[in-house]
């Protein structure tokens, strides 16, 4: 199992990936390892969301002091 890295609208995801299927993948693991994964899978998916907003909100500010020095 390894994990891969894409973009989707400028934000970086990672997904499990690999030879075999994603359904493949979470058959084989352990409750433990599943539940671990989910956790993991929701902080990513919240991480990814606060460092999106954050870009924003940079980008909104940039504009705003571009705009000031006119």
């Amino acid at each position: 199992m390894t994990w891969v890295k894409s973009y989707c609208g400028g934000k970086p995801n990672y997904t499990i990936g690999g030879d075999m299927s994603i359904l493949e993948q979470w058959k084989n693991l352990s409750k433990d390892q599943l539940e671990i994964m989910i956790d993991l899978q929701s902080k990513n998916k919240d991480l990814n969301e606060i460092i999106y907003n954050l870009r924003m909100e940079i980008k909104r500010l940039q504009e705003i002091i571009t705009e000031s020095k006119h």
